[in-house]
């Protein structure tokens, strides 16, 4: 709970973008998703929150976890995480999540896919 603090600071602003699979197929129970849904709706007032839908036409694909901090990225992998502050990398992995940005639903969409999610 301590490191949840972050996420009502209005001198951050955070995105956080992810794919409907993470939410339709989770390592959780019933209850417990139900509760990650309502804890996404929450949030969705300060945190900028996207889910890319499973029928979503895509313009890159997600091949993998990544995150990004100003500048620095990681770059999540099977075995490793990567780092980088390399500016032409930080560009295009931001470029490449703006890019995912564009097939994700967000506001009224997303509580109305959160809903088909959670029954």
């Amino acid at each position: 709970m301590e490191r949840q603090h972050v996420l009502y600071d209005s001198g951050k602003s955070i995105d956080l973008l992810m794919l409907e699979s993470a939410l339709r197929h989770p390592q959780v129970s019933g209850d417990e998703l139900v509760a990650q849904a309502d804890r996404i709706r929450a949030l969705a007032g300060t945190v900028h929150i996207g889910v890319i839908p499973q029928n979503a036409e895509l313009g890159v694909l997600p091949l993998h976890g990544v995150w990004v901090y100003d500048e620095l990225v990681e770059i999540e992998l099977v075995h490793t995480t990567i780092t980088t502050t390399d500016t032409a990398d930080v560009k295009l992995y931001n470029d490449w999540l703006d890019q995912l940005w564009k097939s994700a639903v967000t506001g009224a969409n997303l509580r109305r896919l959160l809903d088909s999610i959670t029954g």
